[in-house]
């Protein structure tokens, strides 16, 4: 499979990083991730046998109509389509509910439609079902999205981009002697919170922000309501943000333990690929959790 050029490029939001060592090698011994929103979408390749994430990228979707804009998107990188043994892709929704599995929920539109808004004629319902805990994600996403993902893409499965991060946070809990966490992911124009008491996830919400400030008041008002302690309990960050740049030193300024989220810690990542922004792509390698 080759994959492209060894190319480092110093704006994150277009990126192609590449360890070429094993590019020659068939896109069967590869999973491929995808993160896609409406605008963008991210990708991590995984070689299986090597346990070595070979790959990250960045592209934007130039088109207002998604289908043709993804389209474009693998017209101009065509390895993206290669035939990998497993595709994962991981929809951006900031509208979902989380229910308990064994909960029966006769018409899901109907009890979804309770907390959340849902739009039958733009929007699609999907559910995915957890694996770290008796619990699926409702969630909706745009239905143009979803359609144009189905006929872009072959062999691949969908799901709620909190999903991996949700069985990668709780794995790690599992693991630790420490029970209580909180949770930072940062998009362009919305936030994820997730916090973790005793082992168990007591708050997952997404917020719309425009800015750090925004993500403070958000972060320290949920932590006031569920009584989390800022400076005791450890904040991992990741997204669209970095050591030293403004909304990582606002944070820190009320939060005293603070930190990136790392890959998963059973699999390697290129010392090739070192010239990224670590908290806005190693995040993706969570998705290997929902790879069959």
């Amino acid at each position: 499979m080759v994959t492209g050029n060894n190319l480092t490029a110093t704006a994150q939001s277009e990126l192609e990083l590449f360890d070429l060592t094993y590019s020659d090698e068939a896109a069967s011994n590869y999973i491929l991730l995808l993160e896609v929103e409406p605008s963008n979408i991210r990708a991590c390749w995984y070689h299986q046998s090597k346990n070595l994430v070979t790959g990250f990228a960045s592209y934007s979707l130039k088109e207002k109509n998604l289908d043709s804009a993804i389209a474009s998107l693998l017209q101009a990188h065509p390895f993206l389509a290669s035939a990998f043994d497993q595709m994962i892709i991981t929809v951006k929704t900031d509208n979902y509910m989380m229910a308990p599995a064994d909960l029966n929920l006769a018409n899901i539109e109907e009890t979804y439609s309770v907390t959340n808004e849902f739009d039958a004629e733009s929007q699609v319902l999907q559910s995915h079902r957890l694996i770290g805990m008796n619990a699926n994600i409702h969630y909706a996403c745009d239905a143009e999205l979803i359609a144009a993902i189905e006929r872009q893409f072959q062999h691949k499965t969908i799901v709620p981009h909190i999903a991996p991060m949700i069985e990668a946070e709780l794995s790690r809990l599992k693991s630790s002697e420490i029970k209580t966490r909180a949770v930072l992911h940062i998009w362009d124009n919305t936030l994820d919170l997730r916090f973790y008491q005793d082992g168990e996830l007591h708050l997952a919400n997404s917020f719309f922000q425009t800015g750090s400030e925004d993500i403070a008041y958000y972060l320290l008002y949920c932590a006031e309501v569920s009584q989390l302690d800022t400076k005791t309990v450890r904040l991992s960050v990741s997204g669209n943000v970095k050591i030293g740049d403004e909304t990582w030193n606002l944070v820190s300024s009320y939060w005293n333990k603070l930190d990136l989220i790392e890959g998963l810690s059973n699999i390697e990542i290129s010392d090739k690929l070192e010239p990224r922004e670590k908290g806005a792509y190693d995040y993706l390698t969570n998705s290997l959790l929902c790879a069959l």
